[in-house]
């Protein structure tokens, strides 16, 4: 629930930054990405993590930054996959439109998502996800 909460947000918030009025949001694309946050996110992050823990079972101080990087690279390019692609689908696209939309901004995601700030990597994340929502 928590997650979905943040999706819709983040959706309401980006669509402030694009200067939409508050009463002309597109509530449609914020319900969508609330229900794919809430569907898939919480859980799939969950067996992440876990398979996570299994790949990297070791305590040493390195394991921190191997861990970053693989959730900023593998991670992010397989969640931003799956969301791009369900949220195409709740749009009622082609598989053809859903798979150029995604060729054409998956380097962008995945270079923005590996940004050392946290708060600069989501804010510019949605600002290349809010063209596909």
């Amino acid at each position: 629930m928590n997650l979905n909460r943040f999706d819709n947000i983040c959706d309401l918030s980006v669509q402030c930054y694009e200067g939409k009025p508050l009463f002309e949001i597109d509530r449609a694309r914020t319900l969508r990405s609330g229900l794919v946050g809430f569907t898939l996110h919480g859980s799939l992050s969950h067996f992440y993590y876990q398979f996570c823990e299994e790949l990297f079972p070791f305590q040493d101080w390195w394991v921190v930054p191997v861990k970053v990087a693989f959730d900023q690279t593998v991670w992010s390019a397989i969640w931003n996959s799956i969301y791009f692609t369900v949220l195409g689908f709740l749009r009622f696209e082609s598989p053809i439109s859903i798979f150029k939309e995604l060729k054409a901004t998956f380097l962008p995601m995945l270079t923005v998502s590996s940004r050392p700030s946290c708060i600069s990597s989501v804010s510019s994340r949605f600002k290349i996800k809010h063209t596909l929502i």
